[in-house]
């Protein structure tokens, strides 16, 4: 059994990759590549030499395609297609199809085909931990006691008719402002002008 990291010799080629690493272009690439970038190339256990195109069957295209690929973006190589199709990379990163009659595609960056691993998932923390990490609930705020009207401002009203006016559920100066002067006469034993006046102050303090 052949090895996998060896590239096995050809009689027929079908794709070319040439070494392009010392071309224009060099040092945009070299800024761009993630590692090192080396003038010499290998693929596999196969150096490919400057000048002198490596072959490559179908077979061992496939087992290095993404290699390839990463190595055409970096700008260290192009690869001639089984129909004549050189495919290199700009400084820019582009994709520069060129075929045999002479027609070129550029084509927008696309990077190496060889994706980034996912990363793997975060290791859940222990049920205690997490309930050590979750937010207090809130301590309630508790409310104010409701503040009760002075109802001794008013003209005519001392404390015992202020306990005249709650007992009959009349503790606020909103509540005497709606009240008709004629029901304060009757609970307070006031005149009718008094009355009025009391009713007349509530809805200014209103």
């Amino acid at each position: 059994m052949a090895d996998e990291g060896k590239i096995e010799k050809v009689t027929q080629p079908v794709y070319y990759v040439e070494n392009t690493v010392r071309r224009v272009g060099t040092r945009l690439h070299r800024a761009r590549s993630a590692t090192r970038h080396r003038f010499k190339i290998f693929l596999g256990e196969q150096r490919i030499l400057r000048n002198k195109k490596l072959a490559l069957t179908e077979e061992n295209y496939k087992k290095f395609e993404d290699k390839i690929n990463e190595m055409i973006f970096a700008g260290k190589v192009a690869l001639y297609m089984p129909d004549g199709t050189r495919v290199s990379a700009l400084p820019d990163g582009r994709i520069v199809h060129r075929r045999a009659d002479g027609a070129i595609k550029v084509l927008e960056s696309v990077g190496p085909t060889s994706e980034k691993a996912p990363e793997p998932p975060p290791t859940p923390l222990p049920k205690s931990v997490e309930k050590a990490l979750e937010p207090e609930e809130p301590i309630p705020t508790p409310k104010k006691p409701k503040e009760l009207d002075d109802l001794t401002v008013l003209p005519g009203i001392g404390a015992s008719r202020v306990r005249k006016l709650n007992a009959v559920g009349i503790d606020s100066f909103a509540s005497i402002s709606s009240t008709p002067p004629a029901n304060l006469v009757e609970v307070l034993g006031v005149s009718d002008e008094v009355a009025v006046d009391i009713v007349e102050t509530a809805k200014g303090l209103v």
